[in-house]
């Protein structure tokens, strides 16, 4: 009643690879393909979760803004996340708190003064985190001086259901460890918020990469009348289709299961 036919890896326009698989559920009445391919197509879309980075921490302290240049870098501080956004992260450890990931911009220059292009793969990130591309960019440093510039990453699951919002919320609060810097208690306004904006060297990263990159499905008949779905998965290789079409099988019984 299931069997997959065709597991692949395709190239894309950004050159990173995409994974396909497409998959057979058979022995099905009239009717219920619909039912089972649109349930699963939902429940895929909306239930598997990713890693990524959701908040970024610059250091040294100060004010900064996403228009912010550094004399020592090629792009200013919005490119920058905009590129961290892009990282794609595989884990098959189920984390419930965030991690850290430390990218030190001067620790990273290796060799003789000019540029240096630095990728995800400079990244100081845990054991059990790998980067599905390595070789993804993230900066170009164009002046081999004395400098103290480093970004510090939270790095999370988190749900396609949920997201990350413009402004203080909550993934941002759960930074006072261990990204904050201690707060005096006895400061006049201990507020997280008032403070993440007086020093606004904390930047929350507006949604993140999630491993389906898209869905498709389509319904024919056997020579016995019962319906046919092919279903097909792409990925961004954060997980293969055919784990990613398991999930959502477990998921969708989970989901009718509290019915019972």
């Amino acid at each position: 009643m299931l069997e997959c036919i065709e597991s692949r890896e395709e190239k894309n326009l950004s050159s990173l690879p995409v994974l396909y698989g497409k998959f057979l559920l058979s022995d099905l009445q009239k009717g219920q393909g619909l039912t089972v391919a649109n349930t699963l197509r939902r429940i895929l879309y909306s239930e598997i979760s990713a890693v990524g980075i959701t908040s970024v921490k610059l250091r040294p302290q100060g004010y900064f803004h996403e228009f912010s240049t550094f004399p020592f870098l090629k792009e200013s501080l919005g490119e920058i996340l905009f590129n961290l956004r892009s990282i794609i992260f595989k884990t098959s450890f189920p984390y419930s708190s965030a991690q850290l990931g430390i990218l030190d911009f001067h620790a990273s220059i290796k060799g003789p003064q000019g540029l240096q292009i630095l990728r995800a793969k400079d990244f100081q990130f845990p054991p059990e985190i790998e980067v599905v591309f390595p070789d993804q960019y993230i900066a170009t440093v164009t002046q081999k001086k004395d400098f103290d510039f480093a970004l510090e990453c939270r790095i999370q699951k988190i749900s396609s259901r949920e997201s990350i919002q413009t402004g203080i919320d909550k993934p941002t609060e759960i930074l006072r460890s261990p990204l904050l810097e201690h707060e005096d208690e006895n400061s006049p306004n201990p507020n997280l918020s008032q403070n993440i904006l007086q020093k606004r060297n904390i930047f929350p990263i507006h949604g993140t990469v999630f491993p389906i990159k898209r869905i498709n499905y389509t319904i024919e008949h056997d020579s016995f009348e019962n319906e046919l779905v092919f279903f097909e998965i792409w990925t961004n290789g954060a997980v293969s289709p055919q784990d990613v079409f398991h999930q959502g099988i477990e998921k969708s019984l989970q989901l009718f299961q509290k019915f019972q």
